[in-house]
């Protein structure tokens, strides 16, 4: 595991992600996920995959047609949010990387570090989900953010199926290194 920079938003807050395989020099998190969340015909093989969560109704009435813009449109969003932020421009939606992730859970609202996060795409209800680790005080001026992942989410639980499982194991396999390694708090 490796750890690398995204990008600051300011002198105060950052954006890393994490890298698994460290012999890929393509393969961090960040681009990865934005990578699966726009690209058409990965969606479309993932609702495929998945059609019977989709129109399981927890997202209402949705077919895969307009999951896949959905998602290509949330995800799009959502990066630009954050490249505008980056570049110090108001994104519209937001004004610091604080307002875009929350709590993954009410486990992490009393973390000092090493919460676990979550990000969603700006529409009511969001499928899309980028998850990450508060490297630094919830109560600090200055606050990192480390991507561990992300993927779409169709049920209520992340425990519920795989692909939402994966993500779980890997916020809790970059918590665990965080704190071997002594990184952070």
């Amino acid at each position: 595991m490796k750890v690398v920079d995204i990008f600051a938003v300011s002198d105060s807050e950052s954006l890393l992600s994490v890298k698994w395989d460290i012999e890929d020099e393509e393969s961090d998190e960040f681009n990865r996920v934005f990578d699966f969340l726009t690209d058409a015909e990965m969606l479309y093989t993932f609702f495929k995959e998945h059609k019977d969560d989709l129109e399981s109704g927890f997202y209402g009435n949705t077919t895969i047609r307009q999951a896949v813009i959905n998602t290509r449109r949330e995800a799009l969003e959502l990066k630009r949010d954050l490249i505008d932020l980056s570049e110090n421009k108001s994104s519209g939606n937001y004004s610091s990387l604080k307002e875009i992730f929350t709590e993954l859970s009410p486990v992490d609202f009393d973390k000092e570090f090493h919460a676990r996060l979550k990000a969603y795409g700006a529409i009511r209800k969001s499928m899309i989900r980028i998850y990450a680790v508060r490297l630094t005080d919830k109560n600090a001026q200055d606050h990192q953010y480390l991507v561990t992942g992300g993927t779409i989410k169709l049920t209520p639980k992340m425990q519920d199926r795989d692909h939402t499982r994966m993500e779980l194991k890997k916020l809790e396999k970059t918590v665990e290194y965080l704190r071997d390694e002594g990184i952070f708090g």
